[in-house]
């Protein structure tokens, strides 16, 4: 009196034996969705549109923010190196909307959203300092001064007597500029240039330094003079004197004391433009870019992602592959140990590193989700969350020889979607591309994905998208028909070899006509092969008894449930 009664379809467990394995689990799951309880087949990926040839990433733009949810809607940003990072810039009130993209291939790039709808070329980021000294000239000859006197007692004030006093006070001044560009990003400074006279005299600057005229840096548009003054603290700080028009070669400063010890004060005395080889960004939510090179770091000014200030750059031990950020910390992705970055400022960032080595292999296989961040590394799966550090989370799922055998670390390329780390890997002993999913403690496989060129998931929507060729494809949308799904079962092994005589399938026939079914018995020996079409009781036909039993499953439609039994009566009792 034997049946088998398979319900709550969960996937596949690599890592157990195939007789080992939970009534409900798979020895191998293709294309189904995880949640439901029932098996539920994956749905048809969607084009959403064409792409150049050389295309391998994509960044989307709306033209309109209702649009932000629907994936078919927008301008697709698309670069053709795989590993380039793309932030939206963290200045306030932007009104220029600018983005940032940064790949080994091109280095740190700046462009605006209309730029990007316009096509037009990106920028290098960072404004390069004013390398000349202006020259300052202090001319007194007529600057007031107290009545003269008989200096030289001959009883007349002429011209051999000393001038009298200057009325202002006597003040030592410096100077320096900097350079505006059309986005209003300021440089740092140049040199500073001194001089000393009475308040009201003629303080010139000449040989004031103008631009390079860089072609690949936004254009600069203004020269911004300073001058120092002393705060309230009594510290000497530079005050903002004015701005010039590029080509201004000299300007005569008048502007009284009085004022310019309440304009702004300089706040660029250590911003830099970043490494023209960056290699790699992240944004962190207190407006710090975060860049890599090699095994350097580099950090930006809070919400000046133009300002680059080398003071600040730290290394680690090993070469960076990777950037990610979860909360308030950078996760730096490595050839060894992790590391992990926070502060609150570029100035006072502290770094920690793991104590154990977990190598990350692919820059495009490091995932950001909910719960932490995940990379391919070389025994497994490897994660850093906030409350637990780095850990492995597939050793009780694939196992470290599975994934070396079938996950190769460093050709997997992933992202996080619908609650799961979904992905693609090139196996180079089998010389195809395969699509894989770890989700609810369990690994799916994907035949859709056999070409794939990249995935990725859509920053607006949270929606997954695939680059096959040169067509960008939305993955597993909603509203598609069903994929073909393929679900086989663990080896069943009965107390006593049986035949099994009936089967009875529950599924949802408005999605598709049949369920097709096969029953293996010992060594994979093939009992019975046949589409269910009605939900029915079908009998099968008397073959040989086995002790060993295991079903596979294709179709296209939601399964909720199938039995296998010796007889009616059995199929009643599950």
């Amino acid at each position: 009196m034997v049946g088998l009664l398979l319900k709550d379809f969960t996937g596949g467990l690599p890592i157990q034996d195939v007789r080992q394995l939970p009534d409900n689990a798979a020895a191998l799951s293709i294309n189904q969705r995880l949640g439901s309880g029932a098996l539920e087949p994956i749905r048809q990926p969607r084009v959403i549109r064409a792409l150049n040839a050389a295309t391998r990433y994509v960044y989307r733009i709306v033209l309109d923010d209702a649009d932000a949810a629907d994936i078919t809607k927008g301008v697709w940003w698309q670069h053709s190196d795989p590993n380039t990072d793309v932030v939206r810039g963290p200045t306030v009130n932007d009104a220029f909307k600018r983005y940032y993209a940064c790949s080994p291939a091109f280095g740190l790039q700046l462009t605006t959203r209309d730029d990007i709808i316009a096509g037009n070329a990106p920028l290098k980021v960072g404004v390069g300092r004013p390398t000349g000294t202006p020259t300052l000239t202090v001319d007194s000859t007529n600057a007031a001064r107290d009545p003269q006197q008989d200096t030289n007692y001959d009883g007349v004030i002429d011209d051999n007597d000393d001038k009298g006093d200057f009325s202002s006070p006597i003040e030592t001044r410096a100077y320096l500029v900097t350079f505006i560009n059309i986005y209003g990003e300021e440089s740092g400074p140049s040199p500073t240039t001194e001089g000393t006279g009475p308040t009201d005299a003629k303080w010139t600057l000449s040989n004031i330094p103008q631009p390079d005229g860089d072609p690949s840096r936004a254009t600069i548009i203004n020269i911004r003079v300073y001058r120092t003054s002393t705060a309230a603290s009594g510290s000497t700080v530079f005050n903002f004197v004015t701005d010039l028009p590029v080509g201004t070669g000299s300007y005569v400063d008048t502007v009284p004391n009085t004022i310019v010890s309440g304009t702004t004060i300089l706040a660029t005395t250590n911003s830099d433009v970043p490494p023209d080889d960056m290699q790699g960004i992240a944004l962190m939510p207190n407006g710090i870019m975060v860049g890599f090179k090699d095994n350097n770091l580099y950090f930006s000014d809070n919400f000046q992602p133009w300002s680059w200030p080398a003071d600040y750059t730290l290394t680690v031990p090993h070469d960076i592959i990777g950037l990610a950020v979860i909360g308030n910390t950078c996760v730096v992705c490595t050839t060894s140990n992790p590391s992990a970055l926070t502060g609150s400022t570029g100035a006072t960032m502290a770094l920690s590193s793991s104590d154990s080595p977990m190598p990350c292999y692919a820059k495009q296989s490091i995932v950001v989700a909910p719960e932490g961040v995940y990379w391919a590394t070389t025994d497994g799966l490897a994660m850093y969350s906030l409350s637990g550090g780095a850990k492995l989370v597939t050793n009780e799922i694939i196992g470290r020889y599975k994934w070396a055998t079938d996950y190769p670390p460093a050709r997997i390329a992933a992202t996080f979607a619908y609650g799961g780390y979904i992905g693609i890997v090139y196996r180079p002993s089998e010389g195809r591309v395969s699509g894989f999913g770890i989700a609810s403690g369990c690994v799916i496989g994907y035949d859709d994905v056999a070409d794939a060129l990249k995935v990725g998931v859509d920053h607006l929507s949270g929606k997954p998208w695939i680059i096959k060729g040169s067509t960008l494809y939305e993955w597993m949308p909603s509203d598609t028909q069903y994929k073909t799904l393929t679900w086989r079962s663990k080896q069943f092994q009965t107390p006593v070899p049986i035949n099994m005589g009936v089967v009875q399938a529950y599924f949802d026939t408005a999605y598709a006509a049949n369920v097709h079914v096969k029953i293996m018995g010992e060594d994979g020996a093939l009992r019975f092969e046949g589409d269910l079409t009605d939900r029915k009781i079908r009998r099968m036909p008397s073959s040989t008894k086995d002790g060993i039993h295991q079903i596979e499953i294709s179709c296209a439609t939601m399964l909720h449930r199938l039995t296998v039994a010796q007889t009616v009566d059995d199929l009643k009792r599950n």
